[in-house]
């Protein structure tokens, strides 16, 4: 999976610990900071995918940071919006919320998930426009990840035709990730895009709604010619594909039964 950047400010150390955690398990390349200050410190070294708060602090040191950060990304003239999460107890776990307030883009369910912070930071990245505002929760939590009676009425309940494109998919999905990595890491966005189409294609044939969609995104992405998204969208994208995975046996194998 892609090293994703995310900048974490959360000044209890146990809770900075936990957050750092979970992100660091996905995969993500994860920068802890104390304070707003050591956060705009931070900025001036590197650019990050997504900025989560951990909890609710200083608003005016906030302020002066999201400040900062919206203004780097005026000067460098970046395409993309860099996602500003904050974590909050009056979201439910295991889901997330955008704002109109002006120094936040979202909150996150304090004891959030991966997948969760993935998916929102994903929709928040689509904000070309760095002062674009969604104005309502974007969620597609309702897709299916595998719907296995429509796939298996696609292909007439043939059992060996079943077998053969679960068999396809799965051998072919590793060598196109691998060549998505690739093209994402050598900018080579037409490939990028190219083979995006082709994997969203294979979901669809197999009633993968979740991945097709996020194969959707990346793939525009990609035609965006858009870094920042298509990095968080590859990482939702493989996160869907591992989920996926066992589905796809477990009918593959029933079958066989």
């Amino acid at each position: 999976m892609n090293n994703l950047r995310v900048l974490v400010i959360e000044r209890d150390p146990e809770k900075l610990q936990r957050i750092t955690g979970v992100l660091t398990e996905a995969s993500y390349e994860v920068l802890p900071a104390a304070s707003f200050n050591d956060g705009i410190e931070a900025l001036q070294v590197q650019r990050f995918d997504a900025v989560l708060i951990g909890s609710p602090g200083d608003t005016p040191a906030q302020a002066e940071f999201v400040s900062k950060l919206r203004s780097m990304e005026r000067s460098h003239g970046w395409a993309s919006r860099v996602p500003v999460l904050l974590c909050s107890a009056s979201v439910p776990n295991g889901l997330w919320t955008t704002t109109q307030e002006e120094w936040v883009d979202a909150y996150l369910g304090e004891e959030f998930v991966a997948a969760t912070f993935t998916d929102a930071v994903v929709r928040l990245a689509q904000a070309v426009a760095p002062a674009a505002k969604l104005n309502a929760q974007i969620n597609q939590s309702d897709l299916p990840i595998f719907e296995p009676d429509k796939f298996q009425a696609q292909v007439a309940y043939d059992r060996d035709l079943l077998v053969e494109i679960i068999d396809l998919f799965l051998s072919e999905r590793r060598v196109q990730v691998a060549e998505m990595q690739a093209a994402l890491a050598s900018a080579d966005f037409t490939r990028l895009s190219r083979v995006a189409h082709t994997i969203k294609g294979s979901l669809a044939s197999l009633h993968a709604s979740l991945a097709r969609q996020h194969a959707q995104d990346l793939e525009s992405a990609a035609k965006a010619a858009d870094a920042q998204v298509c990095r968080f969208s590859l990482a939702v994208l493989e996160q869907d594909l591992d989920v996926l995975e066992p589905e796809l046996l477990a009918l593959r194998n029933s079958v066989l039964q």
